[in-house]
């Protein structure tokens, strides 16, 4: 993995792989691996690590560049659905450190605050990982997972794709009476009360323009300025396909288009010819 960095002076940057002692956790209290950088004075200056650490499930792991205030990182303006950005900070209002300490009397867990800091901050970092991550794929929406969990179970168009489209298709003609699609309402991001104020009207991850067509590229539905997790598309009378293409536009210019699951309910179709 490469990063891109401004220095101020000389000094050391060290770098630390880390995941959670739980798969499905995300609070990255195991270093897995870790590296240490002698940098000198200069702005944009590429580092890059190769470490050595072998992951065996599915699970999240952090990339943590500890603090150094004389050492500025190059970030991105690009958001994916599944990936976000967290820093070990802490809000005042609940907590007096960036680590919970509890009485040994309560029963709670000694743990790290990394927290995602409100948008427009928090962008990811900027850097490229070798070989690329594959955890996007189409198959995600077929998962029977609509979230992010120890992986982000979406797929993800790609951003380069300016019509970006995924297709679901079976055997045989199948009657289609109700398809079901989930989006990215940040579920990897919280938002807090209205009260506290924030940058979108819309989520940025939320598709809001997409299409769907059927085997013969009849276009069968159609939604506009969409803003909610899940959509319920319904077909009366029901339609008749051996294959159902989503056509859909990205958030942004910086937000691909994601989708985390689509049902499709019917029955197969009889066989005309019978």
């Amino acid at each position: 993995m490469s990063f891109k960095v401004d220095v101020a002076e000389p000094t050391t940057l060290r770098l630390e792989l880390r995941a959670s002692s739980r798969p499905a956790n995300h609070t990255p209290d195991v270093m897995l691996a870790a590296k240490t950088f002698n940098l000198k004075a200069g702005a944009n200056q590429v580092i890059s690590a190769t470490l050595d650490a072998k992951v065996t499930d599915a699970r999240y792991v952090f990339v943590t560049l500890m603090a150094n205030p004389a050492v500025s990182v190059r970030t991105s303006e690009q958001r994916i659905t599944g990936i976000v950005s967290v820093t070990n900070t802490f809000n005042p209002a609940v907590a007096k450190s960036s680590v919970q300490q509890p009485t040994e009397d309560i029963g709670v867990d000694t743990f790290e605050f990394w927290t995602p800091q409100r948008r427009p901050k928090g962008q990811n970092l900027a850097m490229s990982i070798e070989p690329p991550l594959d955890v996007f794929a189409a198959t995600n929406i077929t998962g029977g997972v609509a979230r992010p969990t120890s992986q982000p179970n979406a797929w993800i168009a790609d951003p380069s794709d300016a019509n970006p489209s995924i297709s679901l298709k079976w055997d045989k003609p199948h009657l289609i009476s109700k398809v079901e699609l989930t989006f990215d309402a940040d579920y990897d991001h919280p938002a807090e009360s209205v009260l506290m104020g924030h940058p979108e009207t819309v989520m940025p991850f939320v598709v809001r323009h997409y299409k769907v067509r059927d085997c013969c590229g009849r276009l069968v539905g159609e939604v506009k300025e969409n803003h909610q997790t899940r959509n319920t598309l319904t077909f009366d009378p029901p339609i008749r396909t051996e294959r159902l293409t989503f056509e859909l536009e990205h958030p942004s210019a910086q937000t691909p288009a994601s989708v985390f699951e689509v049902r499709c309910y019917g029955e197969p179709a009889a066989d005309p010819k019978a």
